[in-house]
């Protein structure tokens, strides 16, 4: 299981959908988040990515795709 997101944290993520708010439901490990999306994504896109910020919105930075 995976352990609570943690600031500076790297994961590896699924992008789950894509919000018209500019936000994207993504998947890491068993849990589902909301984002702030930044930069372009597409549905189904696996990414490695780094939590920048937990409060008041989840923001999650690109750091790779596969």
């Amino acid at each position: 299981m995976l352990p609570a997101l943690a600031v500076g944290g790297v994961y590896r993520a699924e992008v789950v959908r894509l919000m018209a708010d500019g936000r994207a439901r993504m998947r890491v490990g068993e849990r589902e988040v909301q984002a702030q999306a930044r930069t372009a994504l597409v549905e189904g896109e696996t990414v490695w990515v780094e939590v920048e910020r937990l409060q008041p919105d989840v923001i999650l930075r690109i750091r790779a795709r596969q």
